[in-house]
């Protein structure tokens, strides 16, 4: 077991806030209406945008991704079964 003063509860709300605003700019892009915003401004050029869509979202991924595995936390538990 882990004593709790070792566990940095910082870095766990700074990736906590990431992968929430991640969300959230996800869930905005593929909204209604930002969508027909897009399809509006883009005309025929739309068809691009859930590749556009897509690459901003692995892109943006990236970083809470590394963020999350340089944290190197050792295991709270570990199943022997």
């Amino acid at each position: 077991m882990i004593p709790m003063e070792s566990i940095n509860y910082i870095k766990y709300l700074i990736l906590s806030m990431l992968v929430i605003a991640w969300c959230i700019l996800h869930s905005a892009m593929i909204s209604v209406s930002v969508t027909e915003y897009f399809k509006k401004r883009l005309g025929y050029k739309f068809r691009f945008y859930r590749l556009f869509f897509n690459f901003v979202s692995i892109l943006t991924l990236l970083p809470v991704a590394l963020y999350a595995y340089s944290m190197q936390t050792q295991a709270i538990f570990q199943w022997n079964g």
